[in-house]
C-alpha cells in the first residue's frame, strides 16, 4: 500500500526514515541527506578524524556533491548534513554503495545503526 511517501533503498545497516512525496518538485531542486548517529562512549575524536581524513575525500568523488557539515554533541549524538545538486545524485551516492561503504566504516564508533533522512533543500544562504 502506498501512502504518498518518498522510498529510498536502505544501504545495509541504515534505519530508513519515509518522507512524504512532493507532487510539485522543481526541476534541479538540491537535495539534501541528514545522518544522526550516536557514538559509543569516547569515540568522538575518532569518528571525527574519520569524516575528515576518509570520508569527506570520497564525498567529495560523488557526482553533485555541493557541501557537508558534521557535528558531534557533548552527549554523543552525531549529525552530517550533504547537499547534493539533486535527488537523483543524492540517490545516486546511495545506490552506488557509497553510503553502506562510509557506514561500515563509522560503524565500529556507533551504538547502533545511523538514521538516514532526505529533504528537499528549500531555503539555502
Amino acid at each position: 500500500m502506498n501512502f504518498g511517501f518518498v522510498q529510498f533503498m536502505p544501504a545495509q545497516g541504515v534505519e530508513r526514515c519515509y518522507l512524504p512525496a512532493i507532487a510539485e518538485r522543481e526541476e534541479g531542486t538540491m537535495h539534501a541527506r541528514l545522518i544522526t548517529m550516536h557514538l559509543t562512549h569516547g569515540n568522538a575524536d575518532e569518528l571525527e578524524a574519520l569524516y575528515r581524513n576518509s570520508i569527506l575525500p570520497a564525498l567529495r568523488e560523488q557526482r553533485g556533491f555541493v557541501e557537508t557539515n558534521f557535528g558531534i554533541d557533548k552527549n554523543g549524538k552525531a549529525v552530517a548534513f550533504v547537499v547534493f545538486e539533486n535527488e537523483a545524485d543524492a540517490i545516486m551516492s546511495e545506490e552506488n554503495g557509497y553510503l553502506g561503504q562510509q557506514i561500515a566504516k563509522a560503524s565500529p564508533f556507533l551504538d547502533y545503526p545511523p538514521i538516514v533522512e532526505y529533504f528537499n533543500l528549500v531555503v539555502k544562504s
